[in-house]
C-alpha cells in the first residue's frame, strides 16, 4: 500500500469518528427541550424558504340576498390591497358557503384578509379585526403550500 492510500485511509477513519461523535452529542441534544425547539424552528424555516408559492382555499358561510356576491379583499396584491374593485370574488355553492382559490408569491408574514358582500349599491364589510392566512400551517405539495380556510359570516 502506498502513503497515499495510508493517508486516504486515515482520513476516512478520522472523518468516520468525528461524524460517528457529532451524530452522538446531536442525539444527546435533541433530548433538550430548548434545543428540539430550535431545531423544529429551523426545519420549518428551511421548508419555507424551499416553498415559492402559496395557494390558499377560502370558504365561508353567509346568506345573501338574491343579486349580492361575496368577496375576499385583503393587504396583499392578489387579494387587491384593500380596494373592493380589485378584491377576489367568490362562487357560491350549497349551503351558502362562498368559495375561491387564490394563489400568491410566498411571503415571509401573514396576510390580512376580510370578506365583502357587494350589491349594485354598495359593498357591505365584514365587522371586526382583520383575520390573518397563517403560513405556518398548511400542506407541502412540491414547491407549494396549500392552505384551506374555512370561515363564518353573518350580518
Amino acid at each position: 500500500m502506498s502513503k497515499l492510500d495510508d493517508n486516504k485511509t486515515l482520513r476516512r477513519s478520522e472523518t468516520k469518528k468525528y461524524r460517528t461523535r457529532f451524530l452522538t452529542e446531536l442525539e444527546q441534544l435533541k433530548r433538550h427541550p430548548l434545543y428540539q425547539s430550535a431545531l423544529d424552528e429551523v426545519i420549518s424555516s428551511e421548508y419555507k424558504s424551499a416553498i415559492a408559492n402559496l395557494e390558499v382555499d377560502f370558504n365561508v358561510e353567509f346568506s345573501t340576498y338574491f343579486g349580492e356576491k361575496v368577496a375576499v379583499v385583503g393587504g396583499h396584491d392578489a387579494l387587491g390591497n384593500w380596494d373592493p374593485l380589485k378584491s377576489v370574488e367568490m362562487y357560491w355553492t350549497e349551503g351558502n358557503i362562498w368559495k375561491c382559490t387564490v394563489n400568491f408569491e410566498m411571503c415571509n408574514s401573514d396576510i390580512p384578509y376580510k370578506y365583502i358582500c357587494i350589491n349594485s349599491e354598495s359593498v357591505l364589510w365584514e365587522e371586526g379585526l382583520n383575520k390573518f392566512i397563517n403560513t405556518d400551517h398548511g400542506e407541502i405539495r412540491g414547491t407549494k403550500l396549500k392552505i384551506s380556510i374555512e370561515d363564518r359570516w353573518s350580518r
